[in-house]
């Protein structure tokens, strides 16, 4: 009898623990092929590049959009949480619609763009992060897309020449101040 107690107890106390809600279904997002060859509103690149030297290492984001576009520069390693200092990027739709259309033309949101796995050692690397319809799109730093690759480093150079050499020319001044002046291990 006290075992069919504690039974029908147990079975009583299970049904009033609450079950998880099943997520709720998300709707897919839309594939790239199907995406319009116009810019969306919601168009947002994050250009990252970062140094290849392992003493000294520092990097800088270049993010363009309709609402802001600016470059934050970051003189050491995330996990020494340095500052990061951040300017201000004029920008206008007109050349936002052209990096659109040319990521568009180089087939970024037709194909996947996978990590080579076959990777050098040393030097610098960028990356590209693009928001688009809703859907992100990364190109890795070491992409496996030699069709593009051209065409993909050419855009690069063209997002790098939004910042003006007096703005690079005082990160790297603020840089070299933060060196002298840092005192923990890179």
């Amino acid at each position: 009898m006290k075992k069919l107690i504690l039974f029908l107890s147990l079975l009583f106390l299970s049904s009033c623990i609450p079950k998880p809600s099943a997520p709720s279904p998300t709707p897919p997002p839309t594939k790239a092929t199907q995406l319009p060859q116009e810019m969306p509103a919601d168009f947002e690149i994050a250009y990252k590049w970062t140094s290849g030297a392992i003493e000294y290492w520092y990097s800088y984001t270049i993010t363009l959009s309709t609402k802001k576009s600016e470059i934050g520069f970051m003189p050491n390693y995330p996990s020494n949480e340095p500052p990061i200092w951040i300017e201000n990027l004029e920008t206008e739709d007109e050349l936002l619609n052209e990096l659109y259309t040319k990521l568009y033309d180089a087939g970024l949101f037709e194909q996947a763009w996978q990590q080579n796995e076959d990777m050098p050692a040393g030097g610098h690397t960028s990356s590209l992060s693009v928001f688009a319809y809703g859907n992100r799109f990364e190109i890795p730093y070491h992409f496996d897309n030699e069709e593009n690759k051209k065409e993909i480093y050419t855009l690069y150079d063209e997002i790098e020449a939004l910042v003006s050499q007096e703005v690079m020319d005082s990160f790297m001044a603020q840089r070299e101040q933060y060196i002298e002046e840092y005192d923990g291990e890179w």
